[in-house]
């Protein structure tokens, strides 16, 4: 899941997440806000200076998501491989770490 750190920046942290508004043609924006569900409850922490147009960012595209499954498909047909072979494989496909890692 996208995160972000005390100042609002993003980084890799599976517990804490952001709510954006992605589009509205009522009113202006509001602020993004990052909040945690833990086993305590939920934690809104505020707002935050992540837009819904960096989290599209990150996130991959369909087509992407196509491209991952097919390829993880063909690397696996024959059975399990390092992540040597892995990295191998994903970096001759042309596909992105990030999108890769996060199960496309």
């Amino acid at each position: 899941m996208l995160s972000t750190d005390a100042t609002g920046k993003l980084k890799d942290e599976k517990t804490r997440c952001v709510f954006a508004q992605s589009k509205c043609s009522l009113t202006k924006s509001g602020p993004a806000i990052a909040y945690a569900i833990q086993e305590s409850g939920l934690t809104l922490d505020g707002p935050v200076s992540v837009t819904a147009d960096d989290i599209l960012q990150i996130v991959p595209k369909l087509s992407e998501r196509v491209d991952i499954e097919e390829w993880l498909i063909n690397l696996l047909k024959d059975g399990p491989k390092t992540k040597t072979e892995a990295e191998a494989g994903r970096k001759a496909r042309g596909l992105q770490r990030t999108a890769v890692s996060q199960g496309g």
